[in-house]
């Protein structure tokens, strides 16, 4: 079981390594837009833009989702990144209980909101950082 202390930095890892994670779908997909890989214009950026400001789903689902589903053969699972984030925060010793599936299941919401609201905030600002330059 873990205890409060623990269990509080458990969700603090993941929200950091799911705004982590978020900052590196958007950048991929920013490359292939906007960057090196993508011609996207300055009057792009700025429908782009205007678009997340709306709310708008045509451009709020360019946005790329994080997929933990494992569906190709080493693509990360939930499983696998829970382990990952549990390891980083209680190294000596590895819990496989209730407790433990309870938090996987709060820490996976909290991982992927951050992981969202990270790809969408990375968006923007290379958005405007685009429209500045």
């Amino acid at each position: 079981m873990f205890t409060s202390r623990e269990y509080g930095k458990i969700k603090a890892e993941a929200e950091k390594q799911g705004a982590d994670a978020g900052a590196n779908l958007a950048e991929w997909a920013w490359q292939d837009t906007f960057g090196g890989r993508g011609s996207g214009t300055e009057d792009d950026a700025r429908k782009f833009l205007q678009g997340i400001d709306n709310g708008d789903p045509l451009y709020l689902d360019r946005i790329p989702r994080l997929d933990l589903s494992g569906q190709w053969a080493g693509d990360p699972t939930w499983d696998d990144t829970f382990d990952g984030i549990v390891w980083e925060v209680c190294k000596e010793e590895r819990i496989h209980d209730d407790d433990y599936d309870a938090s996987s299941d709060e820490c996976f919401m909290i991982f992927t909101d951050a992981a969202s609201l990270m790809a969408v905030q990375w968006t923007e600002d290379a958005l405007r950082a685009f429209i500045a330059s």
